[in-house]
């Protein structure tokens, strides 16, 4: 089911965890990224590609136009959690 899937990998991408004052080596979020990214389920929908991507281009590494990596992991990661919410209110 997808949103037992998007759940998955919004639990290895906790908000909290990205936005405390120590933020994670960058070698630890973009490994926990990639966890995240696995859970996911194959992309259907354009709102899938788009958090696919988001998530693709942290492991990627920081885009200079995107600014600090710390603001682009949890924007990111924001999006994982939107889509979630978003399954959540559909079903």
């Amino acid at each position: 089911m997808t949103l037992t899937q998007y759940a998955k990998a919004a639990q290895v991408l906790p908000m909290a965890w990205l936005a405390q004052s120590e933020f994670p080596s960058k070698t630890v979020v973009q490994n926990a990224f990639r966890i995240a990214i696995a859970e996911l389920p194959e992309s259907s929908t354009y709102e899938d590609n788009v958090v696919r991507s988001a998530l693709q281009a942290v492991v990627a590494g920081p885009d200079p136009r995107g600014g600090r990596f710390e603001a682009q992991a949890i924007y990111a990661a924001g999006q994982l959690h939107d889509r979630v919410v978003t399954l959540v209110l559909q079903s």
